[in-house]
């Protein structure tokens, strides 16, 4: 049986623990990973099919420079994104975010909104005639 591969990137550590619990539960492979200064490079050896990431954990960077380097490297840019913030700077550009194909949620993180943002970012893109 092959598993669906998550990676979740968040300096939370406790969050990171209860994403890992959750995912497996849910049935999919979780990675976690709590630095966001490498995490690109970490993707790429990963190699997962979503990334959940809170662009604003770090606090030495304001969040939209975390997820700009993810979305330009060459492998991580590929990786079907899930922004999942607390932050009300973050949360408010959501219709931008979307409009970008990010998919948004809100911490702290309920496991319908999980379920549906999950279904969403993985499913498979329609094949175009």
């Amino acid at each position: 049986m092959t598993y669906q591969t998550i990676a979740v990137v968040d300096r939370d550590v406790g969050f990171l623990t209860r994403m890992n619990e959750v995912l497996a539960a849910e049935g999919y492979l979780p990675i976690c990973w709590p630095r966001h200064e490498d995490a690109a490079r970490w993707l790429r050896r990963q190699q997962p099919d979503l990334l959940i990431v809170d662009p604003q954990a770090d606090p030495r960077d304001p969040g939209w420079s975390t997820l700009a380097r993810l979305t330009t490297d060459e492998v991580a840019g590929r990786i079907p994104t899930i922004v999942c913030s607390a932050s009300p700077a973050i949360l408010s550009r959501a219709r931008d975010l979307i409009a970008r194909g990010y998919g948004v949620l809100a911490k702290p993180v309920d496991l319908p909104a999980l379920r549906t943002s999950l279904a969403q970012a993985l499913a498979p893109l329609p094949h175009d005639p």
